[in-house]
């Protein structure tokens, strides 16, 4: 299984961040029993899980990156790609998006582009 963030987000916007990720954990073959633990744990990983019944319409670019972030890992996958993730971020943001990749490193492969230096 591989993991993907394009560089444009790609979430329903009326939908909220639990219902999003609850999509692709079903697509991803989560069980279903794992579906309500697992959706927890990604939104805690990336300091999403006070607005996990938000409607995405209503996140700033760097929740929606964070969010996205979270659905590439859906399913431990061994390999994720990540396309510009902190395009657009201001510093703080962009450095948080940097320490969750850094976590998702661990016993993973992971390929992005960036501008970022």
């Amino acid at each position: 299984m591989i993991g993907f963030v394009p560089q444009s987000d790609l979430l329903w916007e009326e939908m909220t961040a639990a219902e999003n990720l609850l999509l692709f954990c079903k697509i991803k073959g989560v069980l279903p029993e794992d579906i309500p633990p697992t959706i927890d744990e990604l939104l805690t990983n990336v300091n999403l899980i006070d607005v996990k019944d938000a409607r995405v319409s209503t996140f700033s670019h760097s929740m929606k990156r964070k969010l996205s972030l979270a659905i590439a890992s859906i399913g431990d996958p061994r390999v994720i790609l990540l396309d510009e993730p902190t395009s657009g971020l201001d510093n703080e943001p962009r450095n948080e998006v940097w320490t969750m990749i850094q976590k998702l490193r661990k016993n993973r492969a992971i390929i992005l582009t960036t501008n970022s230096v």
